[in-house]
């Protein structure tokens, strides 16, 4: 993949099967612009920043953690007039991909390995939790699909059973209890 824009494509066909999506929304203040602000049955929504999955450096990293921040205070125009807040999530997420809670090294051929505490795949990851503390969440891959994770907590999962059949679901206790974290701050 060569730009974000084909990223964010790719993320749109994913994505619209199971919400409404719209692109490039602009916040209530005209500062912010969010790549894609998802939307179920008109009352849970999640804005997700994309960036290019490629090999960041440390200061992108930081400022894309910032601007994602900055995003988790903002108000998005959901339909012409009508603001609303939502579940701030960064894509592709930094859990695991960039960084690692070194559980264990090794030496194999004179290179030095490191293991993670945690699967790629696994439900929870420290950097996730670190995300937590700035309100912002990461696009998981799971197994079987995807999850929308923040602070080690989903807040929407979709799996495609082995069967076949999709399943998705709004956690709606975390997604409340966030939700409440973000317009009390």
């Amino acid at each position: 993949m060569k730009t974000e824009k084909e990223f964010v494509n790719k993320l749109e066909l994913k994505f619209k099967k199971y919400f409404e999506v719209q692109r490039e929304v602009v916040s209530k203040c005209k500062k912010n612009r969010i790549d894609l602000l998802l939307t179920i049955d008109g009352k849970y929504h999640f804005a997700i920043e994309c960036k290019i999955p490629d090999k960041k450096r440390g200061e992108e990293i930081g400022k894309y953690i910032k601007q994602a921040e900055r995003y988790t205070t903002a108000e998005w125009e959901y339909k012409p007039g009508e603001f609303v807040k939502a579940i701030v999530l960064i894509c592709p997420p930094l859990s695991y991909s960039y960084f690692i809670l070194n559980e264990q090294s090794t030496i194999i051929d004179g290179v030095e390995l490191h293991i993670d505490r945690h699967e790629e795949l696994h439900d929870h990851h420290s950097f996730n939790g670190f995300l937590g503390v700035f309100n912002i969440g990461e696009v998981r891959k799971k197994p079987l699909g995807y999850q929308f994770s923040i602070n080690n907590k989903p807040v929407f999962e979709h799996k495609i059973h082995p069967n076949g059949i999709d399943y998705t679901n709004v956690h709606i206790a975390n997604y409340e209890f966030m939700m409440d974290k973000l317009c009390n701050q």
